[in-house]
């Protein structure tokens, strides 16, 4: 198989570059900077140099593959982002995904894979949600659900993957909680019962390689570990790194601090990941947030 990566610099794009050359496919990766594409000339991956919004660039990265990953996002890199901070992500989720599209089908690619978010979906008392669940209406995952659309109308074979939250060390977010946890700033909302879904980026990765080998699995599938309470995770993270345990804030004071992201982070449902399991044999190597913690903290 050949594949043309979107996104191939990011920290899922690259977990998805080795995990396709590992198991013998081609790659050409979609790079912005003239030093990204040395690096994967370094490497003998070829690339293309622009970006999303490039018709041409993407007709040219396309051609001859049969398969298009868009990992690409522009997740800000805040501790606490406000929502116009997405803004770009946002476009590259629903003009990016339109342009991608159109592009993959005129070069003749046959697969359009699109990476989601499994966290959409509002208040369900800890019930367990499926693909099958309505999503929340809300700005902040409308865009995800444009792209998710615009994939599955493509013409092309359209996988979704909704993945859960990701957990990876040297990523952002994960040594900004960690070093949050150390210096007892990463508190719990309320009692701490909403749910985590996560997934570490190297699941997530196999997961859209091996739907792309397939051939046949289309629509949305999730993927992410075992949900795991908040107050589970952190606590436990926490006592990993030799901290305190994460305070508790109200979620009222929450919402003045964080605005809108308190409520979504206080939402309680449980991400089934049954179907990709059941459709396509797949199986976690970080299947819950034990062994995710112990790839952050092992020594």
């Amino acid at each position: 198989m050949k594949a043309f990566v979107v996104g191939a610099t990011g920290v899922l794009g690259r977990e998805t570059v080795a995990e396709l050359r590992a198991r013998g496919h081609q790659v050409v990766a979609l790079v912005r900077t003239p030093g990204a594409e040395r690096a994967f000339a370094e490497y003998g991956i070829p690339a293309v140099r622009g970006d999303i919004f490039d018709a041409a660039v993407l007709e040219r990265g396309a051609r001859g593959v049969d398969a298009v990953f868009h990992l690409a996002t522009r997740i800000p890199r805040k501790p606490i982002p406000k929502p116009r901070d997405f803004e770009e992500t946002n476009r590259i989720r629903t003009e990016g995904t339109r342009l991608l599209a159109a592009a993959a089908k005129k070069a003749g690619a046959k697969t359009l894979l699109f990476q989601s978010i499994a966290f959409i979906y509002g208040d369900h008392a800890g019930a367990e949600v499926t693909e099958e669940t309505l999503p929340l209406e809300h700005p902040l995952v409308r865009a995800a659900l444009d792209g998710e659309q615009t994939t599955l109308d493509s013409g092309l074979r359209g996988v979704v993957l909704r993945g859960g939250y990701f957990f990876q060390r040297g990523a952002f977010h994960t040594e900004w909680m960690a070093e949050a946890l150390r210096r007892h700033r990463l508190p719990l909302i309320g009692t701490g019962d909403a749910y985590i879904n996560p997934v570490h980026p190297h699941d997530l990765a196999r997961a859209f390689v091996r739907a792309a080998e397939q051939e046949t699995p289309r629509g949305v599938y999730h993927v992410a570990a075992e949900p795991v309470e908040a107050r589970v995770l952190y606590s436990e993270w926490a006592r990993r790194l030799d901290a305190k345990p994460p305070r508790r804030i109200p979620y009222w004071l929450a919402r003045l601090v964080i605005g809108e992201f308190a409520k979504m982070a206080a939402f309680r449902y449980r991400v089934s990941s049954q179907k990709i399991r059941r459709e396509m044999g797949f199986r976690f190597e970080f299947p819950t947030y034990k062994e995710i913690l112990d790839s952050l903290t092992a020594q």
